[in-house]
């Protein structure tokens, strides 16, 4: 991936693939590419439970790269995989965005409402017949292994959130 129209257009394919799977589990996307103050927003997804009247939110950023091997997948569950994804500044917008709309559900007397932030890593496969299975892959309680496709691998990181500077892990920021 050398230059920036491949990447983008790499990008919005990752992006494309992971609205077909979220649709597919009942999420619809309500808000794309959304600008705000320090930043951007991915994705928002909102999903309606009919019979529990449960309101779900998905605040989510979408990083999409290619795999050459099982190698370029085990990286994501290294410290140097999660630094490669995932930035504090976008931890941080998700934590804002995510404030905000609390605060605005709770303005309007709604109840019955939950908001969930994550980061979706979507990895492609650079070769055209190479597969790798869940079975395959490292386990790890802070990464969720999605959905394992013909061509590609989704991925879900839940970040987590501090009140003091002094970080536990690289999935943590400090939210004031």
């Amino acid at each position: 991936m050398v230059n920036t129209k491949q990447k983008k257009e790499l990008g919005a394919w990752g992006e494309k693939i992971l609205d077909q799977w979220m649709k597919h589990n009942n999420w619809n996307p309500i808000q794309k590419n959304l600008r705000i103050k320090k930043g951007e927003i991915d994705r928002i997804y909102f999903h309606k439970n009919r019979d529990t009247k449960l309101t779900r939110f998905c605040i989510t950023e979408v990083k999409t790269s290619l795999y050459y091997g099982l190698k370029d997948v085990e990286i994501l569950f290294t410290e140097t995989g999660v630094k490669r994804y995932l930035k504090q500044k976008q931890i941080r917008n998700l934590y804002r965005y995510g404030e905000n709309l609390i605060a605005l559900l709770n303005q309007h007397k709604k109840s019955h409402y939950k908001v969930y932030l994550r980061f979706f890593i979507v990895l492609k496969s650079g070769y055209a017949a190479m597969k790798i299975t869940a079975e395959n892959l490292p386990k790890s309680p802070a990464i969720k292994n999605c959905f394992a496709g013909d061509d590609f691998l989704i991925f879900a990181i839940e970040p987590e959130f501090t009140k003091t500077n002094a970080r536990k892990s690289l999935l943590q920021t400090s939210c004031y």
